[in-house]
């Protein structure tokens, strides 16, 4: 979907140059949190919060596409 925000932390994975290319590629925007400050991004940071404490703490996936399946399930919660 062209014009979407991407708002991330600062992790490495969201500052290097492939990620922002790949949103450029795609006419995405990308917006950051502040440095060391999750309130930024509060929905967000809630709902992984969420997702770890009720489906993946202690999950035993067989592989990643079964982890992927099962998220998206959740999500449609």
């Amino acid at each position: 979907m062209a014009g979407l925000i991407v708002h991330t932390d600062q992790g490495s994975q969201y500052t290097g140059a492939g990620f922002r290319s790949t949103l450029n590629v795609h006419g995405d925007t990308h917006s950051n949190s502040r440095k060391g400050n999750p309130y930024d991004n509060a929905m967000m940071e809630s709902f992984y919060r969420t997702l770890k404490r009720e489906l993946v703490q202690g999950a035993n996936f067989e592989t990643p596409e079964q982890a992927q399946s099962e998220i998206f399930q959740y999500r449609k919660m």
